[in-house]
Parts: C-alpha cells; structure tokens; sequence
C-alpha cells in the first residue's frame, strides 16, 4: 500500500536480484549529501549527475564493494527529491550487504511504486505519464513499448493540455462575464461559444477513436481457427504458434478444450485460439467443446475458416450472418489434392507440410492492419479504462452544452457545465481525491520504479 508522502528516505533495487553483471540500488529523499558522504568516507559533495568510482563501506567501515555512485540534486531528478544510485556488482550477496547497510542508516524499503508516486506528487509527472510507466513495465510487444514511450514523454498529456488551456480560456471569459450586465459589456457571441465547444468536442472524440487501438495494442487481438472436425485446425495452430500444444490425430473431434497461444504479429500481440471442430454431435462431450467453440467465434476480431474442401461453403452453412471483412478463408491439406475452390479470396495452405503458410501470415497481417487502422506515430493513443470512461464523460458533458446553446441557452448553466468539464479533465492529469485509483495505479509497478 502506497503511503501518504512522507519524509522518510527510501530505498530499493532498481534491477531485477539475482545473479548478473551489476545490481542498481536506487535512494530518494531529502538532503541526501550527508549520506553519500557517510557511505563512501567522502570529505567533498557529489557533483549532481555525475557518476564517480567510490567505495561503499558498512557502518563499520568495512568496504563492502568498489561502486559507481551518481548524485541526482534536488528537483533535477526523477522523483523531484535528490536521489542517488549506486551500481554495485551484480548477484546476491553485494546488493544485499547494502541495503541492509542502508536500512542500519535509517533508510526505509520503498512501496512499490513509490519512486513513481513522489514524482507525481512533486509534479515531475502526471497521472497519465504514471499509468506510461506502468505500461512500460508490462509491455509485451514493441508497438505497445513504442506507444507507452511516447506517452512517457507527453505525447498524450500535451493533447489533454491543450484542451484543458482552450476550455479554460472560454470559461473564464463566459464566467467574467456572469458578473456584469448586458449593459457593462458585449457577451461572448454564440457562434464563438459554438466554435470553441465544436473544438473540444471533436477533439475528445478523436482521442476516444484510439481507444479500441490501444486496447488491442495492450490487450491482444483474437484470431480463432474454426472449421468442421479433422480439418487441420491444431496442426495449423502448432505450425503458427511453433508449439505442440493441440494433440493432432487422424481421429475427427480430438479437440475438446480452447487452446490459446499468444504471437506477435506487426508489433501486435495476438491470442491464437483453436477450438472444437463445429459438427452435428450427440456426444456430450464434444458438444460442450462445440459450445465453447461458437462462444469464441462470436468473440473473435479475426476469424480463420477452414476447410479441406471448400471454406466458403462451410461458412455459408454455419456463419451466413458474420462480417466477411474480418474473415479469412483457408483451404487446407492442399498437398492432399482435396480442395474443390481455388482463388475467390481463399488461401491454400498444407500446415504439414509447411506451404502457404507465408502467405496466410501476410494476409493475416494485412486484414489486422485493417483491423485496426490507427496513425499512432502521429496521433496520441489512450491505452487505459480511466482514460477512457472520463473522456466519454467529457464527451457528455460537452453534449449537453451544446444542446443548452442551441436550444435554451443559459450562460449560468453553460458555466456549470463547463466547470464540470474542467475537473474530468483534470482528473486526466491527475487531480484526484479516490485514493483507490493510487493504489490501483501505483502498488501494480515493481518496488524500484
């Protein structure tokens, strides 16, 4: 559990334990020089942001390892507080003999998420560059790195700021204007309340059509291979996924169970499924697999269709009423000289023998471009639920304000709404009183960050 700031100074490795080549010991806190002076037998201060070759020694002033230490002065530092780091040798021993050093110097473990907290706190960064942080960490794919980088650096809060300095120049004009009569002063034309509420509104609206792509970049896209049984679904799912995790015999119905395996497909991550061959059955068991089966298929972004003879006829047969633009059709065991279509948009493949399978990757790769089409390298990507249910909720509200100006206008409303406005926004950045987003948000990093 994140605590309420304190003053305590606070330690913790910044590299994962174990054995390695060095070992980071991160501290942060106030007036710091003393420490270092103490740790090291040092007479003169650090120069800030410079690394030195010093030795560490225990409250004994027994050397426990010859260090490069860097001296981070206060607010020119992550956290905003000075911090130090010190790279030891790596492996168990040395970080350990250290930190338990440190913690003999009144220096407290770190929460997790600690570090990250006080720079928010201290105002080096926001809630929306945090949550990048976050991201980072569980990054699995290099566009999701990419974006969360991008969002660490601002790309997202510089658009929010935007917003917030267009929206508060139009409610301080509207809210001056509450306190003089029409006499005293020319109120601000409707057209321009019009133009500036069309801004911000078409604005949030556009950040909100990345959601879906930020979603799919952090949480994975569904590919789902269905077919009729013994269609070479599994061995299709082994030969993508470089796995043998579905059991493939010449028996129809081997698969019972969902199978999942995640790839990386153009920097996306993608959740292969295979699944239950889709028949007329009276065995109670494979029936509960076709259930599951047509449970994911109804789930699915992309579907792979199937068949050793003609795809498009099963398709016709079992999902007449499903969106062919997120569909692929597969005719399979092509070596086997089985297939009764060729061309029409349908792929022929033998997973066994290895051929087509370039071609059905691209083809993958192309329909999930399509997908989710999205400029990411120039437009900011919103990659959580809290981003996107307060831009939703801004998105209302601005509704409604621009129903009060073309219907009924009401400026003593209008400036109600667009207080209201303000603090969604500055809930974005940050400015939140529900300590249980914090935790959410902050104790889900590892200790060091």
């Amino acid at each position: 559990m994140i605590r309420p700031l304190s003053q305590d100074n606070i330690v913790a490795l910044a590299t994962a334990p174990g054995i390695g080549a060095i070992s980071i010991i991160r501290i942060s806190g106030k007036k710091l020089i003393p420490l270092y002076k103490t740790i090291t037998k040092s007479k003169l201060a650090p120069k800030p942001r410079y690394s030195s070759n010093k030795t560490v020694y225990d409250i004994n002033g027994i050397p426990i390892d010859n260090t490069l230490i860097t001296y981070f002065k206060a607010p020119k530092s992550f956290t905003g507080e000075d911090v130090i780091e010190i790279s030891s040798h790596g492996g168990e021993y040395i970080p350990k003999k250290i930190l338990s050093m440190l913690y003999e110097q009144n220096i407290r473990q770190a929460e997790p998420g600690e570090f990250s907290y006080r720079a928010f706190i201290n105002g080096k960064i926001d809630l929306l560059q945090a949550e990048a942080i976050s991201g980072i960490i569980s990054s699995q794919t290099t566009k999701n790195a990419t974006i969360q980088l991008k969002n660490l650096n601002g790309h997202l809060s510089d658009s929010i700021q935007v917003l917030k300095k267009n929206l508060l120049t139009l409610l301080t004009r509207i809210e001056h204007e509450l306190d003089f009569s029409e006499e005293e002063i020319d109120f601000t034309k409707i057209s321009e309340i019009n133009s500036n509420l069309n801004f911000l509104y078409n604005e949030i609206k556009k950040l909100l059509s990345s959601a879906r792509f930020g979603n799919i970049v952090k949480g994975g896209i569904r590919v789902v291979l269905c077919g009729k049984p013994n269609a070479g679904k599994s061995t299709l799912f082994n030969t993508i996924s470089g796995s043998t995790k579905a059991i493939v015999t010449d028996v129809p119905g081997t698969t019972r169970d969902i199978l999942e395996s995640w790839i990386e497909i153009d920097g996306i991550p993608v959740c292969l499924v295979d699944t239950a061959g889709i028949n007329i059955t009276n065995n109670y068991v494979e029936s509960i697999g076709i259930n599951k089966a047509n449970y994911e298929i109804e789930n699915a972004d992309i579907l792979l269709i199937l068949d050793e003879k003609s795809p498009k006829d099963f398709y016709k047969q079992y999902f007449s009423t499903k969106d062919e633009n997120r569909i692929i059709f597969v005719n399979t065991k092509s070596d086997l000289g089985l297939n009764s279509v060729e061309g029409n948009n349908i792929l022929n493949i033998s997973a066994k023998n290895n051929i087509g399978i370039k071609d059905l990757l691209t083809e993958l790769s192309t329909v999930l471009k399509n997908h989710i089409n999205y400029n990411y390298s120039k437009d900011p990507v919103i990659v959580s639920v809290r981003q996107e249910k307060l831009l939703l909720k801004s998105l209302s509200i601005l509704k409604n304000a621009k129903n009060i100006v073309a219907n009924n206008f009401d400026i003593i409303i209008l400036s109600s709404l667009l207080r209201e406005l303000s603090d969604s926004i500055e809930e974005l950045l940050g400015k939140i009183t529900n300590e249980d987003i914090f935790e959410n948000l902050f104790s889900s990093f590892c200790v060091g960050k």
